[in-house]
């Protein structure tokens, strides 16, 4: 039966002496502050399962919570974190492991992420009433602004994509003939040929030789799918026993059967005829089919989500928000702000934001909640005085809202946030969040 936690420390978990232990002591007493967090890590982890079922007792929710934390603090894979817990007394007695538990790298893997990314912000604001609580954060004064958080995938390209798709399907078929080999079932894909062509297409000089070579490429890729529509019919008028078996080879040819025609099109209509397509219409990887095309002004262009965080003079973030699309910063300015006012109970006294944000009607609709000064870092056509008191006050806040450009740069740097490793919209928003956990807790362990 799965655990909330150990009742008892074990007496072989013992804090060594060493200078880093004073902070992830700091870090250990916010957790154990709101034992309720625990709970919701529980109901996570059992997902509607039976807690008094029998069977293997497992990692209990705080290890689980407490292993997820540590990883992000210090960017660790989940390899270096099993030899971590396995190897360093310091990671084992913040983690709460007795003397004889060990955990493999698959198995805290499967635990964290578990771990949904409505619970981390629940957890986030838990940590953020207990920096009110200990005057850390009065959430009077905020800054706001918006980043790019990459999603995990190679860069796109027409000729890349669909030799991935083309790769997927003959490794599915390959799992299937050895699982049922007497299928009938000889799927013989074209992946040699197509990345034959692929290395080619990169090697062109021009865009008049690589068309023909797509034309080979996008004719050969059609051919394949028709053949995997015909084999998967197949597969799914098998015996239910053989269904069973199959089952997860055959959803994952389902999900490339639903992109792979797109991808397909997509090449057709930019190459062949030389058509734009908007960017809700591309698809960018198969394997992160959720990731967005992110244009801020004049960079290049990035793909994943855009990420609306809010920051106070703690440094620590009260708010992270993930968009889906591009969704441009004035839209969500207020909503940042109601946010604020639901998790302090009265809006803040000032903000302060990058000119993204900057809209009169921003500005109004932040001073009838009770904004007192509302700075946007460029007015934008707007004066000082309809935003602030005065002009010393507008450099003031103009210069605080530059400190979240140091906090976003933290995060992305020294807690893995300039890319989300973990698969999926899902895994997305669950890494994204629980870097934002960990980096407020180590924070607050600073401040402490």
């Amino acid at each position: 039966m799965r655990k909330l936690f150990h009742r008892q420390c074990s007496l072989f978990s013992q804090w060594p002496n060493h200078k880093f232990t004073a902070g992830l002591k700091s870090v250990s007493k916010v957790l154990n502050d709101d034992p309720e967090m625990l709970n919701w890590v529980q109901s996570d982890l059992l997902n509607g399962r039976n807690p008094k079922a029998v069977g293997a007792q497992g990692m209990t929710a705080e290890q689980v919570l407490r292993s997820a934390i540590i990883k992000q603090m210090n960017e660790w894979t989940y390899r270096e974190l099993a030899i971590q817990c396995a190897d360093s007394e310091m990671t084992r007695a913040f983690v709460g492991l007795d003397y004889d538990e060990t955990y493999s790298h698959s198995c805290l893997q499967a635990n964290i992420r578990r771990i949904s990314p409505e619970t981390w912000t629940r957890i986030n604001e838990v940590i953020i009433r207990y920096a009110a609580d200990k005057k850390i954060e009065s959430g009077q004064t905020v800054r706001m602004d918006a980043t790019v958080v990459e999603s995990n995938i190679h860069y796109p390209t027409d000729s890349r994509l669909l030799l991935d798709c083309l790769k997927v399907i003959e490794r599915e078929f390959i799992k299937i003939r050895k699982k049922w080999p007497n299928s009938g079932i000889y799927f013989t894909g074209s992946r040699k040929d197509a990345k034959a062509l692929v290395i080619k297409i990169a090697d062109s000089k021009n865009a008049d030789a690589r068309k023909p070579l797509y034309r080979k490429l996008i004719k050969m890729s059609r051919k394949v799918a028709r053949r995997l529509d015909e084999s998967l019919q197949k597969l799914e008028t098998a015996a239910p026993r053989l269904q069973d078996k199959l089952s997860t080879n055959i959803e994952r040819l389902r999900n490339i059967t639903s992109l792979f025609p797109q991808v397909i099109n997509q090449a057709d209509q930019r190459v062949l005829k030389g058509k734009k397509l908007p960017p809700e219409e591309k698809i960018v990887s198969i394997f992160e089919p959720h990731t967005d095309i992110i244009k801020k002004g004049q960079r290049e262009v990035q793909f994943g989500h855009k990420v609306f965080l809010t920051a106070g003079e703690s440094q620590l973030v009260l708010d992270c928000r993930i968009e889906d699309g591009n969704p441009s910063d004035t839209a969500l300015f207020m909503d940042l702000l109601e946010y604020q006012k639901k998790l302090y109970g009265k809006a803040p006294r000032q903000t302060s934001a990058d000119g993204g944000f900057a809209s009169q009607v921003n500005v109004e609709k932040a001073k009838e909640i009770g904004v007192k000064d509302v700075c946007f870092s460029k007015p934008c056509g707007l004066k000082i005085e309809e935003m602030v008191k005065s002009r010393w006050v507008f450099e003031k806040l103009r210069n605080f809202r530059a400190g979240i450009e140091g906090i976003i740069s933290v995060l992305k740097r020294a807690f893995g946030m300039a890319k989300a490793m973990w698969s999926g919209r899902r895994g997305f928003h669950s890494y994204v969040k629980s870097a934002v956990v960990a980096y407020n807790l180590a924070t607050i362990a600073r401040l402490s």
